[in-house]
């Protein structure tokens, strides 16, 4: 009796501890790295027969398992028509009995839900099924069975997948895992080359996963899509093609095969594993509509293979989006700084990034009354030495050039006092740079600090002009507080007048000077966006300018040609310099002088050009007061 009341007590405390266990489907549904095997047990409707008593094994293939079937394959085996295929290789993973590691040899069979046998082909140092299957993780118990975690996916013998769906460009394109290669397609020119339908044109594509172009080394995969390397990038794939369907149980160990780049690649061995130039097949055979994949874990690299290659000044000349960073760095003389050998760090900002800083501002900054608050600001995106993100520490500084240290807020997406870079880590042959979607910004930065006369007094093109207004007497009332828009008619512009321009000098004309030169001060604030679009804007002298857009001056109208032509004012004078920033408001330079209505008569541009020959009086009449501009 007491022997039978213990087997009893034995029993339930047995039913007790697997009743506390999780069941399969508990599992399935709590392990991360098995969302897409449970996603597609639940969209055939074996999930809900693991619900059951069982005992039921299940060998999970992982999120990852599931990726190395290749590009593609999984969404083929989703659709509708294919069905079939997607259960047969679902059901081949699960065994109606409670198997685990301890009961497990080699050599054991088990018979699956499809009816198609399992086998153990290894237990040391891990299990392995079929020989391609290893266990990642074993005997994660069950309260109905037994879950068993694959890296990669069985196949039943004999089992074909079923025809693609994509060809070669749609699977990099719709794979998370292939983003490099396809990104690269696509810039290099070559989409479609890897998309062409016929047959005659079918390719063989060993192609890099994303962690495989990681491996080539911090920043270089990102680097290779910049414009400045794209002879580069275009190579290094087509290195990776070969014409013609070439399944692995065609090949032999030491076959070459010509690539669309010229050279060739080698098979090196093809069982039990598949490698290419020594680097592992990880997918063999997945089917293309326009060839075929072979899915490496290594980026294949042609025996001259040199990279990087340029300087970090050549990498600059070469990239269209740092097109302003590189007319900074010529005015600044700052080029050979980064053409030399010295190992540098560039922090590269792209043009959108000076945009940014707002209208006219890059501009502005790239006059030669601005040049050393561009070489300040150049100085300050400027590091002695290569500066990796990854050997950067969060929250430290870095002295700058400029001699103002800069902190490292993030490291991915490197973001450097509150710059982030949108490419960081691009290597070149004398150091590094990152690519910045801001400005490095000062702790003090002020800029403009110039008003519209001390920026003019600044230019050696706009003379003429400052001399006028200081002969004029209108240099404090053109230094006020505006705001204003100077439309300022350059040194030529002035020329163009020829004998004209000594009737304004002259005594008898000051009070014409005052009104021709105050014509010019527009008030209120117009960039050269707002001018674009037909308007009067009212002048300090009281009349008004029209603004007026080319395509109104007819098909012989000024910049006739240009995608972006410039303003026009009174339908004569173009804007060359436009949205100069000024304390005081904006400055255009002209290429024309203007006349208010009535002067305009007396004074006409349409007279022959004579050189301008001053007294020595007139000359100093006109240099009087220069020091009554405020000091720079």
């Amino acid at each position: 009796m007491r022997a039978r009341r213990g087997l009893a007590l034995l029993l339930l405390a047995a039913h007790v501890a697997a009743q506390s266990l999780p069941s399969v489907v508990d599992v399935l549904n709590a392990l991360p790295v098995l969302t897409t095997f449970r996603d597609s047990l639940r969209e055939t409707e074996l999930l809900q027969a693991l619900e059951g008593a069982g005992p039921f094994t299940v060998f999970a293939p992982s999120n990852t398992a599931i990726d190395l079937l290749g590009p593609g394959v999984l969404e083929t085996l989703r659709y509708g028509q294919n069905s079939q295929y997607f259960l047969e290789l679902l059901q081949y993973h699960v065994v109606y009995a409670n198997v685990g590691s301890s009961d497990m040899s080699p050599g054991l069979t088990l018979m699956t839900w499809s009816s198609k046998t399992l086998e153990i082909t290894d237990v040391a140092p891990s299990i392995r099924l079929n020989g391609v299957a290893p266990v990642t993780q074993a005997d994660v118990a069950c309260s109905n069975g037994m879950v068993h975690v694959l890296s990669r996916v069985a196949r039943p013998p004999a089992f074909s997948f079923p025809p693609p769906l994509k060809n070669i460009l749609e699977l990099t394109q719709s794979s998370s895992y292939l983003t490099n290669f396809g990104t690269g397609l696509e810039l290099s020119g070559l989409a479609e080359e890897f998309s062409d339908p016929r047959t005659e044109r079918a390719l063989t594509v060993l192609l890099p996963t994303d962690a495989a172009f990681a491996n080539l080394g911090l920043g270089i995969a990102s680097s290779l899509q910049l414009p400045a390397n794209l002879d580069h990038l275009l190579r290094l794939l087509k290195y990776h093609a070969v014409r013609g369907v070439h399944a692995s149980a065609d090949l032999a160990p030491g076959e070459k095969l010509q690539t669309l780049e010229g050279s060739d690649v080698t098979i090196t061995s093809v069982t039990p594993g598949m490698l290419v130039n020594e680097a592992t097949v990880i997918s063999r055979d997945v089917p293309a509509t326009n060839g075929m994949v072979q899915l490496m874990d290594q980026v294949l690299l042609p025996t001259t293979w040199s990279y990087p290659d340029k300087t970090i000044t050549q990498i600059v000349q070469t990239s269209p989006n740092l097109s302003i960073l590189q007319t900074a760095l010529r005015l600044t003389d700052m080029e050979w700084i980064f053409a030399s050998a010295t190992k540098q760090t560039l922090l590269a900002p792209t043009d959108e990034a000076f945009r940014a800083l707002g209208p006219g501002v890059a501009s502005s900054l790239l006059l030669m009354s601005n040049l050393e608050d561009l070489v300040a600001l150049l100085r300050l995106h400027m590091i002695e030495s290569v500066h990796k993100s990854d050997e950067m520490v969060l929250r430290s500084s870095i002295v700058t050039k400029q001699g103002e240290a800069v902190v490292i807020d993030a490291l991915s997406p490197l973001s450097i006092n509150g710059a982030r870079s949108a490419v960081q880590d691009v290597p070149a042959t004398n150091g590094i740079l990152h690519i910045m979607d801001s400005v490095v910004m000062p702790k003090l930065w002020r800029f403009p600090e110039r008003n519209l006369m001390q920026f003019a007094n600044k230019e050696s093109e706009l003379s003429d002009f400052v001399g006028l207004v200081m002969a004029a007497g209108l240099l404090e009332e053109f230094q006020g507080t505006g705001p204003f828009t100077a439309l300022i008619p350059n040194n030529y512009a002035f020329y163009e007048l020829g004998a004209l321009l000594d009737d304004l000098r002259a005594p008898s004309s000051a009070q014409n000077l005052k009104e021709v030169l105050r014509y010019h001060i527009v008030k209120g604030k117009h960039l050269s966006m707002d001018l674009t679009s037909p308007q009067d804007l009212v002048t300090l002298q009281g009349a008004s300018v029209q603004a007026v857009p080319w395509t109104n001056l007819g098909w012989n109208g000024i910049a006739y040609d240009s995608a972006s032509p410039p303003v026009v004012i009174n339908s004569i004078a173009q804007v060359t310099k436009p949205d100069v920033s000024a304390t005081n408001g904006i400055v255009h330079v002209i290429d024309r002088v203007l006349f208010p209505p009535g002067l305009d008569q007396v004074y006409t541009t349409t007279q022959a050009k004579i050189p301008i020959i001053s007294s020595g009086a007139t000359r100093s009449a006109l240099t009087l007061g220069l020091m009554g501009l405020t000091a720079l």
